[in-house]
């Protein structure tokens, strides 16, 4: 694993992942990612509004710390579309404004699949960063997503770490804009007694679940 990650992080900087070369004092601290690899697990079951749908708690082992944490997750698999929720959520808890690389190339991951190569822009990062410092709702705005987070404990996040989605249908809708058929999923993220919806789809290329367009931005929205 040390090797591997060791290996990633020069190949990922490389490949254009990154919106900019990070100075000294940027630089990311990988030491929790290798000593402490992030891993999460999966508890679901069915609504009690529609026993059809699927509720599921992704349960974290800890916050993601960089982007290579969020880079080590695995989303293929029928359970992949609840961890890139997951790790959507993970990635919006990286953000800061001294050094929103960590967020920028996270989130260029969950974006940018093999149909859909732009799905990340720099519009995507100016928009990001807009939404982040209005309000300056950066520190505590993806913290409010997770279970037992509320305004009430100034979204403090309990234990165990975890979040929790709901399918908003059985049915997913189709599109062919980029020319290769893709079946859009929704799920619904709950935050104190609103509900913001998100969509994903899983690449025929290489069976990793991405978030669809700019459906992220439903999460960037203020909260009480």
């Amino acid at each position: 694993m040390k090797k591997l990650l060791l290996c990633l992080i020069p190949l990922l900087l490389f490949c254009g992942c990154s919106t900019k070369t990070l100075s000294e004092e940027e630089k990311i601290d990988i030491s929790a990612t290798i000593e402490n690899p992030m891993k999460v697990s999966i508890i679901k079951s069915a609504m009690e509004s529609d026993s059809k749908l699927t509720r599921a708690q992704i349960i974290f082992n800890r916050m993601p710390e960089n982007f290579i944490d969020i880079h080590s997750i695995d989303r293929s698999g029928e359970d992949g579309k609840y961890i890139t929720a997951a790790m959507l959520v993970g990635s919006l808890s990286l953000w800061n404004p001294s050094n929103p690389d960590n967020c920028n190339i996270a989130l260029k991951s969950l974006l940018n699949s093999p149909t859909v190569e732009k799905g990340y822009t720099n519009n995507t990062e100016s928009f990001v960063k807009e939404r982040m410092m209005q309000n300056e709702k950066y520190p505590y705005l993806a913290k409010a997503y997770f279970d037992g987070a509320n305004k009430e404990n100034n979204y403090s996040i309990g234990e165990p770490i975890s979040l929790t989605v709901e399918e908003f249908s059985k049915d997913s809708e189709e599109s062919t804009i980029y020319g290769t058929k893709l079946n859009i999923e929704k799920l619904n993220f709950k935050v104190n007694d609103s509900i913001r919806t998100v969509s994903f789809y899983q690449d025929p290329v290489d069976g990793v679940w991405y978030v669809w367009s700019d459906s992220y931005s439903s999460l960037l929205a203020d909260i009480q």
